[in-house]
Parts: C-alpha cells; sequence; structure tokens
C-alpha cells in the first residue's frame, strides 16, 4: 500500500513539473545564439537546452556501449579460458586452442596468466599457499587447480594422499592422465581390490589395455602372497568371472595353495590347467613341494605337439635334479633352440658337468655375445 502511495505522488510531481515547464515554454520561449568559427545559430532557449541535452546523452550512451563492450569481452575470455582449460584436462587439444584463440581475439584473460604460473611452479615451496589463493578467486577452475594438486601428490610419491584425492573429487577421474596415476598409485599402495573394481568399470579400456592392468595386479599380488593384509579369495571375487579362469589368475591361488601347504590341492589346478593347453606355466610344479619324479612323470605324458621354451626348461631342470642327463640335455636343447636365455645357461651347465667343454665353451660365448639361435 505505501509502495502505491509512492507512485501516485511520484507520479503527480511529473505532471506537475511537466504543466510547469510547458507553461514556461508557452510564455516565455527565450532567445539563444550558437557562434562557432564563423558560423551562427539562432533558436529559443528551451530548443537549445534540448540540444545540449540530447548530446549529453549521446556521449552517456557512446560511454557506456564502450564499458559494456569491454565487460562482455572480459567475460567472453574468462568463458572461454575455463573451456581451454577443461578442454586440455581432458585431452581435447583442438577445442582448447580454438578456445585459446578467441581468448586472444578477446584481449586476454587475467586468470590465464596465473594459471599458466600456477602449471609450472608445482616444485615451489610455496604452492600450496598459491594453490589457495587461486582456489579462492577463482572458484569456477577448481578441477583444473585440484588436477594440479593432484600432479604435485604423485611428484612427490605421496600416494596416499593422491588416491584421497581421487576418491572425494569424482570429476579428476576424466582426467586420462590422472586416472592412469591413480592406478599406479593403487598398486603401489597394494589396493588391488579397488584396482580391479576401476579397470573392471572403465568402459573405454582397449582390451590389450585391461589385460596389462590385471597383469599389473597378478605381479603385485605375487609379492604380497602370504600377507596377512592379503585375502586373495576376495580379490578372486572382484574380478570379472571370465578372468577369474586365466592363467594368471589361477596361478595365484596356486601359488597360495602351496604356501598354505596344500601340495596337493596344487598339484591337481596345475594338471587342470596344463590339460587345457596352458603349457606356458608348467614352470609352476618347481616350486611345488611333492616327488619330482611323480612331476616329470606327468609332464611327459603330456607330450605337447610344440612344446614352448618353459615347458622345455621345467623338464629340463626336473631331469636334472632326477640326474636322467640325457633327458635334461634333450628337453634344454629345445628349449634353447627357441632362443631362451635359461635353458641355455641350463643347458651350458650341463654340458661343463658332462665334460662336454668344447660345447660349453661355444655356448657361453654365444651368450655372452647375445647370439641366440634363430627361431622358425
Amino acid at each position: 500500500m505505501k509502495r502505491m502511495i509512492l507512485w501516485i505522488f511520484l507520479f503527480a510531481l511529473l505532471l506537475i513539473l511537466s504543466g510547469t515547464l510547458a507553461h514556461m515554454m508557452a510564455t516565455d520561449p527565450g532567445v539563444a545564439m550558437i557562434s562557432w568559427n564563423g558560423f551562427r545559430v539562432d533558436t529559443t532557449f528551451w530548443v537549445a537546452v534540448g540540444i545540449v541535452l540530447l548530446a549529453f546523452v549521446v556521449v552517456l550512451i557512446i560511454i557506456f556501449s564502450i564499458i559494456l563492450a569491454r565487460h562482455r569481452s572480459s567475460r567472453s575470455a574468462k568463458k572461454e579460458t575455463l573451456i581451454a582449460l577443461n578442454s586440455w584436462l581432458v585431452g581435447d587439444d583442438d577445442r582448447a586452442l580454438k578456445a585459446l584463440t578467441r581468448v586472444a581475439r578477446a584481449g586476454g584473460s587475467e586468470q590465464l596468466p596465473e594459471a599458466v604460473s600456477l602449471a609450472l611452479g608445482l616444485s615451489h615451496g610455496d604452492w600450496m599457499d598459491r594453490y589457495e589463493s587461486f582456489s579462492k578467486k577463482y572458484p569456477k577452475m577448481k578441477r583444473f587447480a585440484q588436477s594440479l594438486l593432484a600432479e604435485r601428490f604423485w611428484q612427490l610419491q605421496n600416494y596416499s594422499d593422491f588416491i584421497a584425492l581421487m576418491r572425494a573429487e569424482k570429476g579428476l577421474h576424466e582426467i586420462v592422465w590422472l586416472k592412469e596415476r591413480y592406478w599406479d598409485s593403487l598398486l603401489a599402495e597394494g589396493e588391488i581390490i579397488d584396482l580391479i573394481s576401476q579397470v573392471n568399470n572403465s568402459n573405454n579400456l582397449s582390451p590389450e589395455a585391461r589385460q596389462q592392468w590385471y597383469s599389473k595386479a597378478v605381479e603385485s599380488l605375487l609379492h604380497r602372497l602370504g600377507s596377512d593384509e592379503l585375502d586373495l579369495q576376495q580379490v578372486i571375487k572382484s574380478l570379472p568371472k571370465a578372468q577369474r579362469k586365466q592363467p594368471q589368475f589361477v596361478s595365484l591361488e596356486i601359488h597360495q595353495l602351496m604356501q598354505n601347504g596344500k601340495q596337493d590341492a596344487a598339484f591337481k589346478r596345475i594338471k587342470n590347467m596344463l590339460s587345457e593347453g596352458y603349457f606356458a606355466n608348467a614352470e609352476l610344479l618347481l616350486d611345488l613341494d611333492i616327488e619330482n619324479s611323480q612331476k616329470l612323470n606327468y609332464l611327459e605324458t603330456l607330450k605337447p605337439s610344440q612344446p614352448d621354451a618353459n615347458f622345455c626348461r621345467t623338464i629340463g631342470v626336473l631331469s636334472i635334479r632326477q640326474q636322467l642327463w640325457g633327458n635334461a640335455q634333450s628337453w634344454l636343447e629345445k628349449g634353447w633352440a627357441q632362443g631362451d636365455r635359461t635353458c641355455g645357461l641350463r643347458l651350458a651347465e650341463l654340458y661343463e658337468q658332462r665334460n662336454l667343454n668344447q660345447q660349453a665353451t661355444k655356448l657361453y660365448r654365444q651368450l655372452a655375445t647375445n647370439q641366440f639361435p634363430a627361431v622358425e
């Protein structure tokens, strides 16, 4: 109600002023003369006032137009700077370059130099203070600043803080190079279940890269077998069903069975794996704590058509343990023919042991000069 009364009062005041001004213009129009450089213009006083007011309004419009244009350019530069940085983070270099071009056309932005300075000074002692200041000043660039913080943790090998930051800020997982560092950090910290979960849920990972990460997980698990903190069955359950049957993970279970003293169960798993044609895993038998004759007899019943170097090496070593020199030499020679260096070393030692000095010397010379046999 009060607001309505105020508007009525202002409207009435405007009418009174307008009427008074109209009366003054009608009763006394006045005279005005404008002279400049020999030119003179005679007009009424009120027309002159109108011209002055019009000129003043035009000047104000020009000034505000310039200010507005600069404001729009500044706002555009800020927007394009953010686009450029975010595009660079996700690996879209073409879009980042186009955005930077638009930043330059807009006259530059104050954020870009500060962002570059923050990125280039990761090793400086005052970096954390500058990071805090940058984050408060430019909250829309939070992901860019946090990606640099993650990179700093990585460079300092502060894997625990790196992992904590990646878990807290899911947006950082869109940055390809940080995602790979995250997975490597999980490996370094022994968080294999989380690593496998990340690999399982990564849709854009190629089959080759996926298998490489599974292999890295296996390698890490092998180093940690026997650890009280390792629950291998929980790790196996976190794998896709297809991966659980892969020889590398079956090998892990076999190693754990052997460490737990379950040699017969381990031998059974090895035989199942070899019967499916995974002869490269025959060397698992070398660590199995059962009679060497039992292991050797089983391998010789398999008789693969094209035994690989691992298979040949395993039978050769088991034959040496059983002092079956001729059989050992035959299998090691097959392995060496495939270019296996370990078979070559074992064979050279066997030659020397059997007083075949000429063959031993020749083989040692080949190994020293990396002269491996041509593999067909």
